[in-house]
């Protein structure tokens, strides 16, 4: 019988169907050996995760540290200005910032960071929070962020291993005291025959300074004018980028207040502010500027406060009265 009888033949179909199945297979291992030498796949797009760290993540008393969040996405994502945290419990926010965008291959990495200062001691922890990514095709991806603690201590000169605010050391040894007061007594002497050399030197030195004419010195800017002249070029930035003109402007103003009347608003929160006694150059109008502050403060730490145009506009409104209340609290030399 020929080959092709046989093929067709009895049983003939069961041997045409496994010769079939074999022609597939091999040609399937040929596709598959073929489709190494083309591009290779695409690999799985990364997760979008983030974190927060504080650095130092232990403060004493009125130290600063700062709080960074940080976020990791696929290429050409954007990462939506974090909001403030309303209550953020033993610290004092003081400022926020978006950092730039750290594009590396297959990833990017997005940073905000908090500058937080210590106002009372415990256990606390900077509040779980929500950020917002922004992808290429514009649809909104939450990323949740985790507590993160820390530790506020008020540690004392003498006892750095204590956290007592307050403690005093005795002598360690009776005679400790005695044995200290001879050198003392002798270093006492020298830094006082310092002092009087040093005295008579600055004295010749102005004596010689006085027989000399010196150029005629240029008029003091009063801390009125400055503080306009400053209101005026934060007003001028407002449509460039608004958020550092809402900067600029709570600077001027809390540098106003140390000016004229001692009082040290430039390292003080709007808090703070409001807690101490109003100074007397600035009873009257004490709250309408810790009004100010507030709104500068709220433009500044809030994302998108000032994204829009009414926001905008309502910044202006608020440095023109800035600018009012500076001109009525004090004498403003002529331009």
């Amino acid at each position: 019988m020929s080959r092709r009888a046989r093929a067709f033949g009895p049983g003939g179909g069961v041997r045409r169907r496994a010769a079939a199945l074999g022609f597939a297979v091999l040609g399937g291992l040929a596709i598959a050996c073929g489709a190494g030498d083309a591009a290779p796949r695409p690999a799985a797009p990364l997760s979008i995760r983030g974190g927060v760290v504080i650095e130092p993540p232990e403060l004493t008393i009125g130290d600063t540290a700062r709080v960074e969040i940080a976020v990791v996405t696929p290429p050409d994502h954007r990462l939506e200005p974090p909001a403030t945290p309303e209550a953020a419990p033993g610290l004092w926010i003081l400022a926020a910032e978006l950092l730039p965008t750290e594009r590396e291959a297959g990833r990017w990495v997005h940073r905000a960071r908090f500058l937080v200062r210590a106002r009372e001691t415990g256990e606390f922890a900077w509040p779980a929070q929500t950020v917002w990514v922004e992808a290429p095709k514009g649809e909104r991806i939450s990323v949740s962020l985790a507590e993160r603690p820390l530790r506020v201590v008020s540690v004392s000169r003498e006892f750095p291993d204590r956290i007592e605010p307050f403690s005093w050391r005795g002598p360690r040894e009776p005679g400790r005291a005695r044995d200290f007061l001879l050198p003392a007594a002798f270093g006492a002497a020298a830094a006082l025959a310092a002092l009087a050399l040093a005295a008579l030197v600055r004295r010749a030195r102005r004596a010689g300074r006085e027989s000399e004419p010196g150029p005629v010195a240029a008029a003091p800017v009063s801390p009125a004018r400055e503080a306009e002249e400053a209101l005026e070029a934060a007003a001028a930035r407002i449509d460039d980028d608004p958020v550092a003109a809402a900067d600029a402007a709570s600077a001027a103003l809390r540098l106003f207040v140390l000016r004229h009347t001692g009082a040290p608003a430039h390292v003080s929160t709007t808090e703070e502010l409001r807690a101490m006694a109003p100074p007397f150059l600035l009873a009257r109008r004490w709250p309408e500027l810790l009004g100010l502050l507030a709104s500068l403060d709220a433009a500044r730490f809030r994302a998108g406060a000032l994204a829009t145009a009414s926001g905008r506009e309502a910044l202006r409104a608020e440095l023109l009265s800035a600018e009012a209340l500076v001109a009525d609290t004090g004498p403003v030399q002529p331009r």
